[in-house]
């Protein structure tokens, strides 16, 4: 597995002297998903991303202290990240006392984002934000406690 130059994407490269054993579709414009070759490939690009997985999903519970734990690490130039590294991610706290949270979306008409963002005197602050303050709003306003 290679690190693409141009992205953050990986890159996995079939080499071999003989081709008729290499994951092409008759056609070689295309993968052979069912080609034994491709599929012990997906597995080893799996196991590659099951760190970022679980670090994508426990950042989540503590965004803030990942926040903070990303910031100061140090960046590495991408010609020097060696082949098939291990992928290192900061490690976040995660526990059964944080606040499990989660996302709420949803699409509304400019003219009334618009609207909405200068009644709170804010028409620069991001779309998030006027969710948020709306979500507040409204459990404050409906809420018995």
């Amino acid at each position: 597995m290679h690190r693409c130059c141009c992205s953050d994407a990986y890159v996995v490269s079939f080499f071999s002297k003989n081709p008729n054993l290499l994951p092409w579709t008759t056609t070689k414009r295309d993968i052979d998903r069912s080609n034994p070759t491709y599929r012990r490939a997906i597995e080893k690009m799996k196991d590659a991303t099951r760190s970022w997985i679980k670090y994508t999903n426990d950042r989540k519970t503590n965004i803030g202290e990942a926040k903070q734990r990303e910031s100061s690490a140090t960046a590495t130039p991408l010609f020097f990240v060696p082949t098939n590294a291990k992928l290192e991610v900061p490690q976040v706290t995660t526990g059964h006392n944080q606040i499990q949270v989660t996302s709420i979306q949803y699409q509304k008409p400019k003219s009334q984002v618009r609207k909405a963002k200068q009644m709170l005197g804010n028409t620069a602050m991001s779309n998030t934000r006027l969710g948020e303050l709306t979500f507040e709003y409204y459990v404050k306003s409906e809420s018995e406690d």
